[in-house]
Order: structure tokens, then sequence, then C-alpha cells
């Protein structure tokens, strides 16, 4: 009576080790396609923000040449002073107003 008791006593601690095993298992199993489908979301959240950010890039670099062009072709009509264009316009007005009749008096 006594070994009966016992044995079923092991046989229910054997069925309750062989559920907790299960359980873990499970729970492995789980936690392991949790985080392969969570890696899945995550890069596709990633690819998207690429593009989108990228479509965003590209847009600015052609408003960015457009800017580029439209100031480079209004530099078409400027003159640049540097220094050799400031010194020759230096000595022309020199020249004209020793030439002219102002100091003539």
């Amino acid at each position: 009576m006594q070994s009966d008791i016992i044995s079923e006593i092991i046989e229910v601690e054997d069925n309750a080790s062989k559920l907790v095993e299960e359980a873990r298992q499970k729970a492995n199993r789980l936690i392991a396609q949790s985080e392969i489908d969570s890696n899945a979301k995550l890069k596709e959240a990633i690819k998207e923000r690429r593009t989108t950010n990228h479509a965003k890039l590209e847009k600015l670099i052609e408003k960015n040449k457009k800017e580029i062009s439209e100031f480079e072709n209004s530099l078409k009509d400027t003159i640049f002073v540097d220094k050799k264009n400031i010194e020759k316009i230096a000595l022309t007005i020199a020249e004209k107003i020793c030439n002219s009749s102002v100091f003539d008096k």
C-alpha cells in the first residue's frame, strides 16, 4: 500500500517534471519565434524609412541643383571685382580725373 502511494507520487512528480520541461521548451520556441518576427518587422520598418528618406533626399538634391543653376545663371551678368580689377578701375579713375579740367583752376 505504501509502495503504491510512493509509486504514484513519483509518477505524479515525473508527469509534473515533463509538463514543466514541455512548458519551458514551448516558451523558448515562442521567444525565438517572437525574436524572428520582431526582427523581420524591424527590418521592414527600416527598409520603408530608408526608401522614404532616400526619396526626400533625392527631392532635396534636385531642388538644390536647380537653385545652384539659377544662382550660377544670375552670376553670368555680374562683374567680379578682384584685386586686379580694382587696381585697373582705380588707375582708370585717377587717369580720368588727372586728364579732366577739374584741377585746371
